[in-house]
């Protein structure tokens, strides 16, 4: 439930109808929507909005949302799982949201284990395999110090994650004969002639491919082909350039609104970026980004990522 006392608690509430992947009768290989509705309080009661319209993206268009109207919206989905894929998930109710919140994960017929780090607003902790369900409750009553919060996933932690996406790295790294070969220069000139070679022929496109995935999709060859990169793909194709010169990347999951992990054990949602890491030069850089704009941006906060996971190690490690 969420009333709309302001302008701004307005547009964000549009914002959410019509982006958020919360559709009605969504189906995909992650996540299937079961029920979706929305209603306002009429008089003390609840009046479900009807005809649920969408708009040409096929969300939810947002014309029914009026300033000063309470809106309770209500999502019942089922997390499925692809064969080669992952899932997470997490919230962290923080008590400055000033409406009454309230999350039910239940556990459903599976065959893989859902494991979960939560804890309620006394600041008790539940963990371990999901096996009934959990319930977390946000009240605007509650102290300051309660914040409660649930991760869940279906990789037991952060390093399983970091190695299923090593191995998923690594099975993209064709044997592309267009990477070039920089003979005779040392490590560091390697990396800007790697960056420049790579912005010369694929473009970094953070807005067709946004699609809120750690995991790369395309191969090298299919990312030189379609000249069209997300950061990830950036990651991976700069990683298949500098291991063409025998120098070791790791890729890094970072969060650009500088949060920081529900969960340090379960890997639920969290990271919305990644960049890279050269080991020998103990080096972090947005691939994606000319080298000489980030020397010269550097302090401002695009650029600077408080801490990330590495994903060839699993560990979490400070940004320097």
């Amino acid at each position: 439930m969420r009333t709309m006392r302001s302008a701004l608690d307005l547009e964000l509430a549009r914002r959410w109808l019509s982006e958020a992947s919360y559709c009605p009768s969504l189906s995909s290989a992650e996540v299937k929507v079961e029920a979706f509705s929305i209603a306002r309080r009429v008089d003390g009661r609840w009046v479900t909005i009807a005809p649920l319209q969408k708009n040409a993206a096929g969300c939810l268009a947002p014309q029914h949302i009026k300033a000063g109207e309470t809106l309770r919206v209500t999502v019942d989905s089922r997390v499925t799982r692809a064969a080669d894929s992952f899932l997470s998930f997490s919230v962290r109710l923080d008590p400055a949201f000033r409406d009454r919140a309230l999350i039910v994960v239940s556990p459903a017929a599976a065959d893989v284990p859902v494991h979960f780090d939560a804890r309620n607003e006394a600041g008790q902790r539940a963990y371990g395999v999901l096996k009934q369900a959990q319930m977390i409750v946000a009240e605007p009553r509650y102290p300051p110090s309660a914040v409660p919060s649930i991760a869940l996933s279906t990789l037991p932690s952060w390093r399983a994650l970091a190695q299923l996406h090593r191995q998923r790295e690594d099975s993209l790294l064709d044997d592309e004969p267009r990477l070039p070969v920089f003979a005779g220069l040392s490590k560091r000139e390697v990396v800007a002639h790697a960056l420049r070679w790579m912005h010369a022929r694929v473009r970094y496109d953070h807005d067709r491919f946004r699609d809120g995935a750690v995991f790369p999709k395309q191969s090298v060859s299919a990312l030189l082909d379609s000249g069209m990169a997300d950061c990830k793909g950036i990651a991976l194709l700069f990683r298949a350039v500098m291991k063409k010169n025998g120098i070791d990347v790791q890729t890094v999951a970072v969060s650009t609104l500088g949060l920081r992990p529900v969960s340090w054990l379960i890997p639920g949602a969290w990271a919305d970026h990644v960049i890279s890491y050269v080991p020998d030069l103990d080096l972090y850089l947005d691939a994606g980004i000319p080298l000489d704009i980030q020397n010269k941006s550097q302090g401002q906060e695009r650029f600077r990522y408080e801490m990330g996971l590495n994903l060839a190690t699993g560990a979490f490690g400070v940004i320097r």
